[in-house]
């Protein structure tokens, strides 16, 4: 795919985003054939969608892949303006209708792709903390379980709203065990744990850093990377309240309007 068709695809996109609305599919003459042309649109979101903070991964649970029509977990770039505050209040207009309890790590130090592959022990002394979050994932696409993988990438692996809470005290090697109660206006409507993603949030960390140094570009200090829903609710409406717990990492919550 063409630099200039990257660059028409990514600004039908951010318009789209930005404006609040959906579309069916992107133009022709700049519509990503490929997971790879999807990934080219993806990187051309960079110079008009403000600061990256961090980074996503869709698709860490098979039941995820199986909805997405994928065989391997997605990654999309995080950006500044659609941070929400933790207890702080989110817009559902744009949303997937979904909410995900969350594992975010944030970096210590910059991963660059020349040091790659990266393995495990490579990763763990890279993980400056450990957060409670909850991702309100968005789509620009008004159906967007039928427009195709390509696409899927392109429009950021379903970024949206995301909410990081505050680090808490836990050993990396306990990730896996750690119970996520997702609840809803006080009814909990969602259960998991550490093991729903990939077998292990650390194990997505590997996975998305390798893949990024693929494709030359590398993690840097002090971006969090949301590593899959750990629990997953699929019904979220303006007016509720979500609370997502992790066991003794902590809490964090966020209000829909």
């Amino acid at each position: 795919m063409n630099n200039q068709a990257a660059a028409q695809a990514a600004q039908t996109l951010w318009n789209a985003w930005i404006e609040n609305r959906t579309i069916d599919q992107l133009p022709p003459d700049c519509r990503p054939q490929t997971i790879a042309d999807g990934y080219v649109v993806q990187a051309a979101l960079g110079s008009i969608a403000g600061t990256r903070v961090g980074w996503k991964v869709a698709g860490t649970t098979e039941a995820a892949r199986e909805m997405l029509g994928v065989e391997e977990p997605l990654y999309g770039p995080l950006y500044e303006r659609f941070a929400v505050a933790p207890a702080g209040a989110a817009e559902c207009h744009g949303l997937a209708g979904v909410a995900e309890g969350e594992f975010a790590l944030t970096i210590s130090r910059t991963l660059s792709p020349a040091d790659a592959p990266y393995t495990r022990t490579d990763i763990l002394d890279a993980v400056a903390s450990v957060h409670p979050a909850i991702e309100l994932p968005g789509s620009r696409f008004k159906d967007f379980g039928s427009v195709g993988v390509a696409h899927l990438v392109a429009d950021c692996a379903g970024a949206g709203i995301f909410v990081i809470g505050a680090p808490g005290e836990v050993a990396l090697a306990d990730l896996p065990d750690i119970q996520v109660q997702l609840s809803r206006n006080d009814i909990e409507v969602a259960v998991g744990s550490g093991a729903n993603v990939l077998g292990d949030p650390l194990e997505v960390l590997v996975w998305l850093v390798n893949q990024l140094a693929e494709r030359g570009i590398g993690v840097d200090k002090g971006e969090v990377i949301l590593t899959g829903a750990a629990a997953l609710s699929r019904t979220i409406l303006a007016g509720d309240q979500l609370i997502a717990s992790f066991d003794q990492l902590g809490v964090v919550s966020v209000n829909l309007r």
